[in-house]
């Protein structure tokens, strides 16, 4: 039954937008007429009375989907196929058929939006439906592509093409091929010429036989001479599908080979671009004589004077399609190495903040391409240009990169590496630091183990300090997903900063997270304090700060399972008698109960609090429990 809410939220559905524009905070919209309210309400009860009637019939799910496809309102319906995946994944192999029967039956009475929905939930669906009544939808399928809606045609041909790979190899063979040779036909309309295009690439997916994919030579030839350029580009993005499975075929490879080059010469630059691609993509599957005399030599004219149209796709694939050529390129010489720095270059100083980004992004590739001397003369101003870039986007793509760019420079991270880094982590913008940290310690291992003198190390660390305590203290604090990553990396920092930083600086920020930072990392965040204990100096110090622990973290209800291993760590770094201050003071536990807690443990080897134990004693007992896990005894 609908209640009050539902029917206000459904009146609300029905308001009209706030006009584009409008600065008025306090825009105050209509309610629908009295004729939109009672359409409202006369909605919801008919809904309603669906409901009534199913429960009352005693429908099983799957009868209930059936029903509802026939007589429910299109919110139901829509809710129906939205759960279809589901609905065929828990139905009974009896229950399907009636299902996808009614689909067919209904789907023409549904609103576009509803009908786009439904493609989307039979590509979910797929999976679940039998083999033997995948053809249903094949033809269902087909008929929606036929209808007017352009939007229509593109999801369902999805569907068709999905629903294709999952046909058995009898269907398959036997119906699919002569279909797929007469959707390509000169008379078909554009979008069946497209679907041809589609299937032939599903076709090689399937690993079809040879002697089939024969069949489709002469087709693929005249797809790609199509006269419309939509058919000729897709026809072209399965380029890569053929010569993986067909590659071997002298005929099919002089076949593909041909209309590409044809293709890259095409007066439409949607058409031009889509050949490159798969030029490139070609790199991989076929033997390295081509890449050395057909690919290699057009993309480097490509590069020597790159085509308006190919700018965005060459700045964008760079690095990908310069390490495709690597070998090439240390063949090619200095020449050929100064040909691409220079367009690089270029675009990474002179270009749009959507280019500058593209090139930040290709960094670690383009380093990992090119000797790495290269990086010393022409590469590391760039990376210090991108890194102070204007565009955030392009800081962040730099951040994101950093580890690997220290990974390829080896021991000379340090030198080269240690202005960026500390430019980065000292960005304003929170978006920055939040990506250099993920891998931080990746690049603060390799310094740490490079820096020459205690003292050097002392004063580069030092000047990290500010900028980890303020992301600690004020960016990340309220945040789970941006405070778990500095979290796995504070473990290292006893191998980067001294006890003063750790004690000074970062435990009193750690206390407070542990009070009232997110509970799902309280323990992470106490097992971390107990580490930066292990560097101080002081025992008396070590003990006060393991009892604020054990007063903050350890008599929390939300430790009474995970504070284990935390008690245990500080046990061996402090010794039985904080244990013995918390197990006596701090949880008030008399001598007597104690050795009851004893009995529940059993034996040096039990861990895991006793069933039926309350919260405190289930805390004390995993306190003896890690006491007798180090075999001393001597507390009791």
């Amino acid at each position: 039954s609908y209640s009050f809410c539902t029917l206000l939220w459904r009146v609300w559905r029905e308001m009209p937008a706030k006009p584009k524009g409008s600065d008025d905070p306090f825009y105050a919209q209509e309610l629908p007429g009295l004729d939109g309210l009672n359409t409202v309400s006369a909605t919801c009860k008919y809904e309603e009375s669906v409901c009534e009637y199913m429960e009352e019939k005693g429908m099983s799910p799957c009868e209930r989907v059936v029903y509802i496809l026939q007589k429910g309102s299109d919110n139901q319906r829509r809710t129906v196929l939205e759960h279809l995946a589901v609905t065929l994944q828990d139905a009974p192999p009896n229950e399907v058929p009636p299902i996808l029967h009614e689909l067919n039956e209904s789907i023409w009475q549904l609103e576009v939006d509803i009908q786009v929905v439904a493609s989307g939930s039979i590509m979910s669906a797929i999976p679940f439906v039998p083999p033997s009544h995948l053809e249903s939808l094949l033809e269902l399928s087909d008929t929606m592509i036929q209808l007017k809606e352009d939007r229509l045609r593109e999801v369902w041909s999805d569907v068709y093409v999905r629903v294709m790979k999952h046909l058995p190899d009898k269907t398959l063979y036997d119906k699919m091929v002569d279909f797929t040779l007469k959707k390509g036909e000169l008379s078909e309309p554009v979008y069946s010429r497209v679907l041809c295009c589609r299937l032939i690439g599903a076709f090689c997916e399937r690993d079809a036989s040879k002697d089939h994919m024969e069949k489709f030579r002469e087709k693929v030839s005249a797809l790609c001479q199509d006269t419309d350029r939509s058919v000729r580009a897709s026809m072209c993005q399965q380029f890569y599908a053929l010569a993986s499975l067909m590659g071997g075929s002298s005929v099919y490879r002089e076949t593909i080979i041909r209309e590409l080059f044809d293709l890259l010469r095409d007066e439409e630059p949607e058409v031009t671009k889509t050949a490159f691609v798969s030029l490139m993509d070609l790199v991989d599957v076929l033997e390295p004589s081509f890449r050395k005399e057909q690919a290699y030599p057009v993309f480097k004219e490509y590069i020597r004077s790159p085509p308006p149209a190919m700018e965005s796709l060459l700045t964008e694939n760079f690095g990908k399609y310069l390490w495709a050529v690597k070998t090439e390129l240390a063949a090619g010489g200095e020449q050929d190495a100064n040909l691409f720095i220079q367009y690089y270059t270029a675009a990474s100083e002179d270009g749009p903040p959507a280019t500058r980004r593209a090139c930040a992004y290709n960094l670690p590739a383009v380093c990992a391409s090119l000797p790495i001397y290269h990086f010393n003369i022409h590469l590391h101003p760039v990376l210090k240009h991108l890194a102070a870039d204007t565009f955030v986007e392009s800081r962040i793509s730099v951040a994101a990169g950093l580890h690997e760019i220290s990974k390829l420079l080896g021991n000379k991270a340090y030198a080269m590496l240690k202005g960026t880094f500390t430019l980065l982590l000292q960005d304003k913008e929170p978006a920055v630091q939040k990506v250099l940290i993920l891998n931080m310690n990746i690049v603060l291992d390799m310094f740490a183990a490079q820096i020459g003198t205690s003292e050097e190390k002392e004063r580069f660390f030092s000047q990290l300090v500010p900028s980890l305590l303020q992301y600690l203290e004020t960016t990340a604090v309220s945040s789970i997903a941006k405070l778990q990553p500095i979290y796995n990396h504070l473990t290292h920092f006893p191998n980067y900063f001294s006890a003063t930083y750790l004690h000074g600086t970062f435990l009193p920020v750690l206390l407070k997270h542990l009070k009232n930072g997110p509970r799902a990392l309280m323990p992470q965040c106490a097992n971390i304090i107990v580490l930066f204990c292990r560097r101080l100096c002081s025992a008396t110090l070590e003990n006060d700060i393991f009892c604020k622990l054990i007063m903050d973290f350890g008599k929390s209800k939300y430790a009474t399972l995970t504070g284990g291993g935390t008690i245990k760590n500080g046990y061996q770094l402090s010794g039985r008698n904080v244990i013995g201050r918390l197990v006596f003071e701090c949880h008030g536990q008399a001598v007597d109960d104690a050795s009851v807690q004893i009995t529940f443990v059993g034996s040096p080897g039990a861990a895991g609090p006793c069933s039926g134990l309350c919260a405190r004693a289930t805390r004390l007992h995993l306190l003896v429990s890690c006491i007798l896990s180090l075999g001393d005894l001597r507390m009791t």
